[in-house]
Parts: structure tokens; sequence; C-alpha cells
């Protein structure tokens, strides 16, 4: 039994009965604030095996709780005179890595890794499942940290309150409004790729 199972059958009795109650309370609002809209209502782990989704909430944490996320990062801690270590291996392979989590979500999705590692001010978040146990997907985490740090290199694509593009309003008291970086935003290229950048706006409803 996992520990979202127990969580959930320990608070509402049921996992089918937690999921409602999470759409119902009020933190039933917080996975669309932060855009991840798939987390409730697919069951307690959301869509199998989305990378993806983990990723993002990975990077959210990162940004958003940085006094916390250093829990992450400790190798071991004792508690009641017993020393408990890190399950994730990765904090002692000295590739800058910080945090997340390691573990499996059922069998389809098998073992997985959420990894994030430093090297000189760049962080890269990974997010991979799929692996048969969990040294598999360890050994992953680690070769694609080793792999892709060393081989970026950041470059300034747009400055804070730099207008990037415009969008139209409607009803308004003008027919479009500019639109500008809220801070810098910094590209990852891979070293000796090219040096041009081209840059361009999605909008997305909310």
């Amino acid at each position: 039994m996992t520990p979202q199972i127990t969580l959930a059958e320990g608070v509402a009795g049921a996992e089918e009965a937690f999921v409602m109650r999470m759409k119902q309370a009020r933190v039933g609002a917080w996975p669309h604030k932060i855009e991840l809209r798939q987390s409730l209502g697919a069951g307690r782990t959301g869509p199998e095996g989305d990378a993806a989704r983990h990723g993002h909430l990975a990077a959210y944490v990162i940004k958003t709780y940085p006094d916390y996320y250093r829990y992450f990062g400790e190798k071991e801690f004792t508690w009641n005179k017993i020393k408990q270590p890190n399950r994730n291996p990765l904090l002692t392979m000295s590739i800058g890595a910080d945090g997340l989590k390691t573990g499996n979500i059922d069998e389809k999705s098998g073992f997985g890794i959420v990894a994030s590692a430093v090297e000189e001010g760049r962080r890269l978040i990974l997010a991979a499942y799929g692996a048969r146990h969990g040294q598999g997907a360890c050994r992953r985490g680690a070769q694609a940290a080793a792999m892709g740090l060393p081989q970026l290199r950041g470059k300034g694509a747009v400055k804070a309150g730099e207008v990037v593009g415009s969008a139209q309003v409607y009803g308004g008291a003008k027919g479009s409004v500019s639109l500008a970086a809220e801070g810098d935003v910094t590209a990852l290229l891979q070293r000796g790729g090219s040096e041009k950048l081209s840059a361009g706006l999605s909008m997305r409803g909310r």
C-alpha cells in the first residue's frame, strides 16, 4: 500500500471519497491555479506516466517555496535517536542534485524519479517514469543530469519589462494592449549550437 492510498483511506475511508472531498474543498482550486488541471478527477495520482505534470509541479514548488524546498536536499536526519537516510541516491552523486523524489505510482507507470540539479546557476528539472525498478529510475536521472547540465548554457532572451507582443481587447478603452515580460527570460542552448534565437507568443485561456 502506497503512502497516497494510506492517506486517502485514512482521511476519507476510500480513495474515491478522498478525491470527491478534494474536489469539493477549497484545495480543489489549487491545481487550476498552477495549471495542473488534470490532478483531480482522475484518481489520486492523475494520468499515469505524466512526467510533464510532475516536472511542472516540481518547478512550482522550487520557485514558490524555496525555504521548504531545501529539505528535499537533506541527505539524512535523526529522529528519536534513529538516523533516517534520504532514499534519493542522486544526492550523493556529485551532480548538483538537491531533490526531489523517487518511487512508483502503480504497476503501469513503473518506478520513476523527479529530480533537480544545479550547476553554475543553471537548474535542470527532469521527470521520468517507466523503469522496472528503483535503481533503474535513479540511473536514468543521474545520466540525464550529468549529460544535460554540462552541455547547456544560458543566453538572455528577453529582459524584464521588454514588450514582446500585443493582445487584442474586446470592449475595452483600447483595441489592444502591449504584453511585456514579468521578469528576465533566459534560454538554455546547447553548447556549440546556434546563437540565433526566435520568440513567439502563445495565448492560452484561463
